[in-house]
């Protein structure tokens, strides 16, 4: 039906009478040579026409049509470009930069405990603690704090036991997204151990800081004075 089109505007460009008994095809021929006379086709018009008809609103399809009409062979398609980092995050994770930013307050799970383990000269230079309390000695990275002498601390290192200090807290936001938070972002108050603060599971709020595209993932605080930012930095 595209191609009938093309032969109508092409009489219509022409302005043949009917009683002329134009010949459509002639018609499109003729146009092939001179296509510019199809620019003072009023093509909106033809649309409406063809939609009062029932053919639905072509309207798009009859710009194309002239278009091919004035560039035959032409490819109108626009040039392939690689989605950028930007544009990849947006797509997968259904956001964008109205909805999700730096400065946001999100919601997030906390899925695990981030640790660096002690390395050598470290290890040579710990200083286990001992409770007075339960006589329990306890290890300086990973606070374990139930070994009866401290032989059994030396022991827990030698053995390579030792998951070594927390460093932050690991999360999955709502959107997929991999979420993070550094140990001294975790509170406004000092947290040595940030098991005692969260649990693996819980829900907890925090607010971007920064966003890696590249990565998916997003550096947090979760803060009560960021939380709640009464000097307004993070709006």
């Amino acid at each position: 039906e595209t191609y009938e089109w093309a032969r109508k505007m092409a009489v219509d460009a022409l302005e043949y009478d009917d009683d002329e008994g134009a010949n459509p095809a002639g018609a499109l021929e003729e146009i092939l040579e001179a296509p510019e006379r199809l620019k003072d086709l009023d093509l909106d018009a033809f649309a409406e026409e063809l939609e009062r008809q029932a053919f639905g609103n072509k309207s798009i399809t009859l710009y194309d049509i002239r278009a091919e009409l004035n560039c035959r062979y032409k490819d109108l398609r626009t040039s392939f470009t690689s989605a950028t980092p930007d544009e990849i995050f947006d797509m997968l994770t259904k956001e964008s930069p109205e909805t999700f930013y730096i400065g946001k307050m999100v919601t997030a799970t906390v899925i695990g405990i981030t640790r660096k383990k002690p390395q050598g000269e470290q290890l040579d230079q710990a200083n286990p603690v001992r409770n007075d309390e339960t006589a329990l000695w306890q290890c300086p990275f990973c606070l374990k704090n139930d070994f009866p002498e401290l032989s059994d601390v030396w022991n827990h290192f030698d053995a390579g036991a030792c998951c070594g200090q927390a460093t932050g807290v690991k999360l999955r936001l709502d959107n997929g997204v991999s979420g993070y938070i550094h140990i001294k972002n975790l509170s406004d108050k000092h947290v040595s151990n940030p098991e005692e603060r969260v649990g693996i599971g819980q829900l907890i709020h925090c607010r971007i800081m920064k966003i890696d595209v590249e990565r998916f993932s997003v550096d947090s605080t979760s803060k009560s004075s960021d939380l709640a930012d009464k000097n307004h930095e993070w709006r």
